[in-house]
């Protein structure tokens, strides 16, 4: 259960290429990467983060990659310098709250254009329908891959989502997460016409597929791939069709292109949702990861 768990398969899967850069990182410095001391991995996490400017989050990504090839990764992390060093890492960063505003007027009039259009091509409707789902769901790409649509339902005024073992946990377990997105006033711009549309421009459902996490689910996907409609894609896949839509909008001087799932949510509270609403339906369990979700991708000071 411990070694075969999905969990521990995606860790196997990305951590090979961190800890041979750590390797080749101990071999230039004559250092054995098996018996590497708390401040080998310091120098090589401190000279990382400095030269090529890691982020906080791409740090302790190493770091776990790092301890996971150690033999006695608590010797490790038991040495008061290891625990200066992340403190100090922290002490150093500062998070604004003050948020840019970004006008997504050009992402209004792009759609409305295409919406006027009756042979608009798939590309453009996959990309509308993924970013509304990540705007109006408060999604990520993967949460859009591993949809359920035959679980789904749609009618008029609403579209209900089944997401089938997202990144979140519900007491330690994973969950299958429900998302309610209604109707807008302008077909143009509504992700339930949007959803019929995009059924619409196919003859029949995809192929199920095996979640990655877990062998034994399976599900059948809502977005798929445009050259085999019957295969699915990934999540990074569904990024690029949402990013497409996020290169519509200018950025103001100074601001990083932010996620639409973090940009939706923070226009929800400016437009005067409740804090329970939007909790509810970022599937949230405080405010705080509220504020660390809308603060992703907005340029924190460092």
């Amino acid at each position: 259960m411990i070694l075969d768990s999905g969990r521990q398969r995606s860790r196997n899967q990305r951590y090979p290429s961190v800890q041979q850069r750590f390797r080749t990182w101990c071999a230039e410095c004559a250092i054995d990467p098996q018996a590497a001391s708390a401040v080998a991995v310091i120098n090589f996490l401190a000279q990382g983060r400095k030269e090529n400017r890691w982020a906080n989050s791409t740090v302790r990504s190493y770091r776990s990659a790092i301890l996971d090839m150690l033999p006695d990764p608590a010797a490790v992390t038991s040495d008061p310098a290891f625990k200066e060093f992340f403190q100090a890492l922290g002490d150093l960063t500062i998070r604004s709250f003050d948020r840019p505003t970004y006008d997504i007027s050009t992402v209004i009039s792009t759609f409305r254009r295409w919406g006027d259009n009756p042979t608009l091509a798939v590309t453009h409707l996959t990309q509308k329908l993924c970013w509304l789902l990540a705007m109006c769901g408060f999604l990520r790409p993967s949460d859009v891959a591993r949809i359920d649509d035959d679980r789904t339902e749609c009618n008029n005024n609403a579209l209900k989502l089944v997401i089938v073992a997202p990144k979140e946990k519900r007491g330690g377990c994973r969950v299958e997460k429900v998302v309610h997105i209604h109707h807008h006033t302008d077909d143009r711009l509504c992700p339930v016409s949007a959803y019929r549309a995009y059924h619409a421009r196919f003859d029949g459902p995809p192929d199920a597929v095996c979640h990655s996490d877990f062998a034994g689910v399976t599900y059948r996907p809502l977005i798929r791939s445009l050259r085999n409609p019957k295969e699915a894609i990934g999540a990074e896949r569904i990024a690029k069709h949402i990013n497409a839509v996020m290169g519509l909008i200018p950025l103001p001087a100074g601001a990083q292109r932010p996620k639409a799932r973090a940009l939706g949510s923070t226009r929800a509270a400016q437009a005067g949702a409740s804090w329970t609403d939007i909790l509810t339906q970022g599937f949230w369990a405080s405010t705080g990861i509220f504020d660390t979700e809308t603060g992703k991708g907005t340029g924190p000071t460092q």
